[in-house]
């Protein structure tokens, strides 16, 4: 549907990033590089955490969100 719709995303957040399984990765290392949402959902996950986290998941540099 992400695809498709441009207003429409793909929010993982809420996860630990070591917790994503391997098809959403994928797919944002690819055709839905531009159609993601990440967030640390603090204060259950500390930024901190999750930016280590997110470092070990296998994301593209151009997946990465720039600061």
């Amino acid at each position: 549907m992400c695809q498709h719709k441009p207003n429409v995303y793909i929010d993982l957040s809420g996860w630990s990033p070591k917790y994503f399984p391997e098809i959403p990765v994928k797919y944002a290392n690819s055709m839905l590089r531009k159609k993601m949402l990440f967030g640390s959902d603090w204060p259950a996950i500390t930024p901190d955490r999750w930016l280590a986290d997110f470092e070990q998941a296998g994301f593209r540099d151009e997946v990465r969100p720039s600061s």
